[in-house]
């Protein structure tokens, strides 16, 4: 018989679920060449071993496949030749397949919390020293709260990024976070944050205002109405302040100070036919926010108004058997609109009511009252009308007789 195969049994290449090895020709072949070499295998606790293969005298080493990754093995080799097989040449000691690479290092901290809003907050870390000799496919972020034990996934980003925002926190939780970095082999060590993040509000001013308009205005007052500002600053508007400045902006005085329920102002004790601006900004409870201002003036005037009555007195002018001719003047004030038209009405002397005569326009202010009854006296009135309304009537003093002048 051949002696046993030159030692050491060398292992040469490790894998996930296969281990080659290396052995060296008998230095005695029993004087006989060797043929063939058979390789055996077994795990540590097994009585029997297991035939790999029988490879040719040329062949000197052998990938022994179809190993359970993560199991440890033992390997010998024995020479053959015409007699038999020799001793065998066994393995100095157990070998476990596994992958020839590693998970990688734990990412490189400190692990930076920054910009911690209402629900989120920003993470950001370096990139592990070793990346177990594959590259990284990625990065896990969890999260716990202080309150509990077990680790959440938040989400993933690729190996390329270091940065993670992190969403769907709740406000006043206390939360703890870590970054694991993976490869094809597995997850790394954790990167855990050192200290306790913890949502809240971020507060900031107000916005402005928007649109700040006057919704009335008089020969000394003014009405302002605006819209609440698009942000509050996470803080709810407690008040709001506004300003004025007579002829031209920039030149500011308090105005006044009213409610977040309100969104009106009536400036007051103005003079008439002056021009103001104004300027109003929002208050929550870190301050006052900027100042919505108006860019043109507005201008104290009058509102429209009905007309005054026609100044008298209303006097005859025409006398007829059927028709009476009157005259009157215009209103001195007209309510700040023209005056359209004027309403001659018409009474028996001895009636109680009016009725309608006739209608003429703005410009005119006479007119021939007809389809009078003979021998009747009548009392006659004139109403201004304007886009408003209609004036208060101005009367005649004295009922005139329907008759023939002759």
């Amino acid at each position: 018989f051949p002696s046993a195969p030159a030692g050491p049994l060398e292992i040469t290449k490790v894998q996930r679920t296969a281990i080659s090895i290396q052995w060296k020709p008998p230095q005695d072949d029993g004087g006989s060449p060797v043929t063939d070499y058979i390789v055996e295998r077994k795990v540590p606790r097994a009585l029997l071993w297991t035939r790999i293969d029988k490879v040719d005298a040329h062949t000197l080493e052998m990938c022994c496949e179809n190993l359970y990754e993560k199991h440890e093995y033992l390997f010998r080799v024995t020479a053959l030749n015409v007699i038999g097989h020799g001793p065998y040449l066994e393995s100095d000691g157990v070998t476990l397949a596994r992958s020839p690479f590693d998970v990688p290092s734990a990412p490189v901290g400190p692990l930076k919390v920054s910009n911690v809003t209402i629900d989120s907050a920003d993470l950001e870390w370096e990139s592990p020293e070793k990346d177990g000799g594959t590259p990284l496919t990625g990065y896990v972020i969890e999260y716990r709260t202080s309150t509990r034990s077990t680790w959440s996934k938040a989400g993933m980003v690729d190996a390329k990024s270091t940065k993670y925002t992190v969403p769907n926190l709740l406000e006043g939780n206390e939360y703890f976070f870590r970054v694991i970095a993976v490869n094809d082999e597995g997850p790394s060590r954790p990167l855990v944050s050192t200290e306790i993040v913890k949502p809240m509000r971020t507060l900031a001013l107000p916005g402005v205002p928007v649109d700040l308009r006057a919704s009335r205005v008089g020969e000394d007052f003014v009405e302002m109405e605006w819209d609440a500002p698009k942000s509050d600053g996470g803080s709810a508007i407690i008040n709001y302040h506004l300003q004025i400045s007579a002829f031209k902006p920039g030149d500011w005085q308090k105005l006044a100070k009213v409610s977040a329920y309100d969104t009106y102002c009536r400036a007051v004790r103005l003079e008439e036919d002056m021009d103001y601006y104004f300027a109003v900004c929002a208050e929550n409870s870190l301050g006052k926010g900027e100042f919505c201002e108006m860019t043109k003036p507005v201008k104290t005037k009058r509102g429209l108004l009905v007309p005054a009555k026609p100044i008298g007195p209303l006097t005859v002018t025409d006398v007829k058997r059927n028709s009476i001719g009157i005259k009157w003047k215009a209103p001195t004030d007209d309510g700040g609109a023209p005056i359209t038209s004027y309403i001659i009405e018409k009474r028996h002397e001895s009636a109680r009511f009016w009725s309608k005569g006739e209608r003429v326009s703005g410009d005119v202010t006479t007119c021939i009252v007809k389809n009078l009854q003979e021998k009747t006296s009548y009392h006659f009135r004139v109403i201004a009308v304007n886009q408003v309304g209609e004036s208060e009537p101005l009367e005649s003093k004295e009922a005139t007789l329907a008759r023939s002048p002759f």
